[in-house]
């Protein structure tokens, strides 16, 4: 069955067991694109497809603060199927992402599709069997979704529209290769609508909340040093920091703040004494000094999507202390399948333009569940949150972390 059967298939199951739920919107959805080459030996392939079912309910309920203040968005759970044109070695891949999907540019045609969940891949790497896929070599994937959707027509019962996507998939730097798929897709796009849609929600005016907030949290993450079996083994990485900042009208979040983290497996190479902090070799100047050179200090700046027990974070900052990351990009960086002692003339990475830019550029992106919800002021409030730390966009690690919030009275 082509691409195009399947679309229309599933259209007409849509239609079918919406009958049965009105509330719900059920959707379809077709997309084309490519992905980015995820190393220099990439396979070559055709465009990737994607075929998506897409679930929702509208939050029209103008008590609660959230559903007005993003103008009463959708939220629901998306399947998708992937191929990236080459079955052989690049495979395909099922995704189950949760979303919200809110109005944009204060354009009721326009709408910003955000999902974040999990992916399963049909193919990954192996250094015998699948040299050439270094994008992939974990069953299972975070994936990260977002789409700008234009409104092309609506009628009582359907809604099509049209969209520009972007979709990122990535094993948070839990075994290497970890190079990531990074896609670029158009879609279309068709939807029908339960009964209640055709209610014209308003929403109303009210002042403007902002309060100050002050948290600080605690970090345990996971992270595999190179794709060599010996270092391919995931060590912790240990996090602690604080923020201040500001709470918009309950829903929006901003704020700057601080960390400090301690990476295992920088603190095992530089203690074992390995090859690169040897005497005489390439970074024997951080030889002995094992905890401090294990270490990174950085500041960023981060922003909240708060959705009452929810909070969908983005933050993008600076390290000022990261030695030993050095040791990281000359391994990982040069000649493939890296041995535990280099023979001599082994080629290393320059420590070059977009190494800087990793060594300085930290940022993050993940979930935070707040038991106690963010619709009502609270002084005391708290959440546990799974995150992706990266360096310049490329993972560094997967996190789990415990934070609390104090928020100042108004």
């Amino acid at each position: 069955m082509s691409l195009v059967q399947r679309f229309t298939f599933l259209i007409f199951c849509i239609s079918c067991f919406s009958t049965t739920a009105q509330k719900y919107s059920y959707g379809g959805e077709i997309a084309l694109g490519q992905s980015l080459p995820s190393n220099k030996e990439f396979p070559n392939r055709a465009l990737q497809s994607q075929l998506w079912f897409h679930v929702s309910q509208q939050k029209n309920h103008p008590e609660i603060k959230w559903h007005q203040k993003l103008q009463f968005p959708e939220t629901g759970i998306s399947l998708g199927y992937s191929n990236y044109g080459n079955n052989k070695i690049l495979g395909g891949s099922y995704s189950i992402l949760p979303f919200i999907k809110f109005k944009s540019f204060n354009n009721n045609r326009l709408k910003t599709y955000l999902g974040l969940g999990a992916s399963y891949f049909t193919k990954k790497y192996d250094a015998v069997d699948n040299p050439l896929n270094h994008a992939i070599s974990t069953d299972v994937t975070w994936t990260f979704r977002a789409q700008l959707n234009y409104q092309l027509l609506k009628t009582e019962k359907w809604n099509y529209s049209t969209g520009l996507s972007v979709v990122h998939h990535s094993n948070g730097h839990t075994r290497l290769p970890n190079n990531g798929f990074n896609s670029f897709l158009v879609s279309i796009n068709a939807t029908y609508l339960p009964k209640e849609d055709v209610l014209h929600l308003e929403s109303t005016t009210s002042s403007r909340i902002k309060t100050s907030y002050l948290s600080v949290y605690q970090g345990t993450g996971l992270q595999v040093f190179s794709d060599l079996p010996y270092f391919n083994r995931k060590k912790e990485v240990y996090t602690v920091g604080a923020e201040y900042g500001k709470t918009y009208n309950r829903n929006w979040k901003l704020g700057i703040g601080a960390f400090y983290r301690f990476y295992q497996h920088y603190h095992d190479y530089i203690n074992d004494n390995e090859y690169l902090v040897r005497e005489n070799q390439r970074f024997s100047d951080i030889n002995g000094k094992a905890f401090s050179n294990a270490t990174n200090i950085g500041v960023y700046l981060k922003g909240e999507l708060l959705l009452n027990y929810i909070g969908i974070e983005l933050a993008i900052g600076a390290n000022l202390y990261k030695p030993a990351y050095k040791i990281d990009y000359s391994i990982n960086e040069g000649w493939d399948n890296p041995p535990r002692e280099f023979p001599d003339g082994w080629q290393f990475a320059d420590l070059d333009t977009r190494y800087k830019m990793r060594h300085l550029i930290n940022s993050r992106v993940g979930i935070n569940y707040y038991p106690l919800g963010t619709n009502d002021f609270k002084n005391h409030n708290f959440y546990i949150g799974a995150h992706i730390n990266a360096n310049y966009g490329q993972a560094d690690f997967t996190e789990l972390r415990l934070g609390y919030v104090y928020e100042f009275i108004r």
